[in-house]
């Protein structure tokens, strides 16, 4: 039972790690617009 609930886990946190990676890079984006106009 623990090694089928660590397997699940795992097969959930795969596409959740993409995910996040993802809305970070789009957050690091907006970061980086936002100095951009404000240096300006």
């Amino acid at each position: 039972i623990f090694l089928l609930v660590v397997w699940n886990f795992e097969l959930y946190m795969i596409p959740l790690a993409l995910l996040l990676l993802l809305a970070w890079n789009y957050f690091l984006i907006i970061s980086g617009k936002d100095n951009r106009t404000h240096d300006t």
